[in-house]
């Protein structure tokens, strides 16, 4: 079965644009339920960045901290690995086209 991972911005412009938690409760309750039959997801560093902001994502979030994965030491290397080999294939790129 393949689970879905979403990132901040994907609860926050839910939330700001589309399905504002007044508006379309059913969608935060479907996030939920989609969360408990391990369909969907988010990870802990979504959950941290979510927190800074103090707002109804934010409250949120804490009500339903299961929908964050927490990140194992292997993942959380390679991920870590990926992101930064990301960054300087950018850096190159940005580098060869303003020459």
């Amino acid at each position: 079965m393949t689970r879905y991972i979403v990132d901040s911005n994907v609860l926050i412009e839910s939330n700001n644009h589309y399905y504002g938690m007044d508006f379309c409760p059913a969608f935060w309750d479907w996030l939920v339920s989609r969360e408990n039959t391990g369909r969907i997801a988010s990870i802990e560093n979504v959950l941290e960045e979510i927190l800074r902001r103090k707002d109804a994502v934010s409250d949120w979030s804490l009500e339903n901290n299961s929908f964050f994965l927490t990140l194992d030491d292997t993942v959380k290397h390679t991920t870590h690995k990926l992101s930064t080999g990301c960054t300087l294939q950018i850096m190159k790129l940005k580098r060869l086209l303003s020459s």
